[in-house]
């Protein structure tokens, strides 16, 4: 049997006697091809990312890419490595991805000593200081115990709102009651850096690999939910409704996501409701819901909502939208407001023609806009036949006699007047 760093014919390791503590430094003095093994200990077997760092003393231009290190649980497994040579890559059986284990830390959870190697490069030489630090902790809950029982999440004041789970085997979970994100993880291929955020929507599940991962929910968690094992080959299970295009349904309640799916050709128009989260296309492709929705497949689409945790049923309709341009003609100087329904993803274009002013007075257009409540309108631009664009002031804008195309967008029942007003001086809000 041989022991990690045991050195060799070239190579000289140095042991440290002295154990490090999250939170300790030491120093030690080595010479040119030797290496130093420390043992760091954790205080008790709560999950940890703990970030080994060297310093070089009386040196100002050390660069800590200098020194290879590499960490080792009590059974001789490499736990995390920020080498760049492949020597302990292939004692780990891990050839081939040593560039896969230059993270930044590494997350631990064993009350087990574990092996710190550290090895500079080739003459590299002095004396180093050597430092175990630890990222704050004091938020993080165990999320579960592996028993495919509900573990309620921990509830701590104020709120929680991270939490560790530690597999030591290849495990399915699932959360009720809360969405949680991945925040980090000691598995090389979950790494959150440079890869979207993934999540769990509540009565969602993932097979997490062995290690130890953090998650942060989207909002505290205070009430009752849970995270627990389930069975590998159990379905996530969500009330699922088949409904039509402008006819209501209702979600029941429970503490989980509810699917409802309907049918939509190509090119149709639909306007989802608010309290949707997440829609599913034909072919698989999962993107947020927004407000308007232009099918580019034909098929089932499948909507997601969060239940009520209350015994309460919620309402909603899956409507016909409007086309995204909504062409109408305004009068400048109507008496009367024109009420239009405005929606959001869409755009009303009306044809207005301004008058010639009086000799030598510039005029323009000013605005009566009035939305009702929660609703909005909003003025974008005029553009005139040569497709030049004027923007304006919320009050009106400066324009030379002609017909335009005035641009509006906003949503709910909106009210619009246009009357004229004339200034002495030049316009100059014209923009192309």
């Amino acid at each position: 049997m041989l022991k990690v760093g045991g050195g060799g014919s070239f190579e000289g390791a140095v042991d440290v006697d002295e154990v490090l503590a999250v939170g300790d430094e030491t120093d030690v003095q080595l010479s040119p091809n030797e290496f130093a093994r420390f043992t760091v200990k954790l205080d008790d077997s709560t999950p940890q990312i703990i970030q080994p760092e060297v310093l070089k003393y009386r040196n100002r231009t050390f660069q800590a890419s200098a020194v290879d290190m590499s960490l080792w649980d009590s059974r001789g497994r490499l736990v995390w490595s920020n080498n760049r040579t492949v020597d302990e890559e292939v004692l780990s059986g891990r050839l081939g991805t040593e560039r896969d284990l230059t993270e930044r830390f590494a997350t631990v959870a064993s009350a087990d000593a574990y092996t710190l190697i550290i090895d500079p490069l080739v003459n590299v030489s002095g004396r180093f200081r050597v430092s175990v630090k630890s990222s704050p902790v004091i938020s993080d809950v165990p999320l579960a115990d592996g028993v495919a029982t509900p573990t309620p999440i921990p509830v701590l004041p104020g709120g929680t709102e991270t939490g560790v789970v530690e597999v030591r085997t290849p495990t399915r979970y699932r959360v009720v009651g809360a969405v949680a994100c991945l925040e980090t993880t000691s598995t090389v291929e979950l790494r959150v850096e440079g890869n979207p955020k993934r999540c769990l929507q509540s009565g969602e599940s993932w097979s997490l690999p062995v290690g130890v991962h953090r998650f942060r929910f989207s909002e505290k968690v205070t009430g009752r939910a849970s995270f627990s094992a389930v069975p590998a080959d159990t379905p996530d299970f969500r009330p699922t409704l088949n409904v039509t295009v402008g006819n209501a349904f209702s979600i029941p309640p429970g503490g989980s996501m509810a699917a409802v799916r309907f049918a939509l050709n190509a090119g149709q128009r639909v306007l989802l409701p608010g309290n949707a989260s997440t829609l599913v296309e034909p072919d698989g492709t999962v993107r947020r819901a927004d407000a308007v929705f232009v099918a580019t497949l034909s098929g089932t689409h499948e909507l997601r909502f969060s239940q009520s945790p209350a015994n309460v049923s919620l309402s909603f309709a899956i409507l016909r939208a409007p086309g995204e341009v909504v062409n109408t003609s305004l009068v400048v100087g109507a008496k009367k407001a024109t009420i239009f329904k405005l929606v959001d993803g869409t755009r009303l274009e009306a044809k207005v023609v301004v008058p010639k002013p009086a000799k030598g007075v510039a005029s323009g257009v000013a605005f009566d806009l009035f939305a009702e409540t929660p609703g909005r309108i909003n003025f974008m631009y005029a553009a005139d036949q040569a497709e030049r664009r004027f923007f304006g002031s919320p009050g009106g804008v400066a324009l030379p006699p002609g017909t335009y195309r005035f641009v509006f967008a906003g949503d709910g029942a909106a009210r619009i007047r246009l009357s004229r007003f004339t200034v002495r001086n030049e316009f100059t809000d014209e923009v192309e």
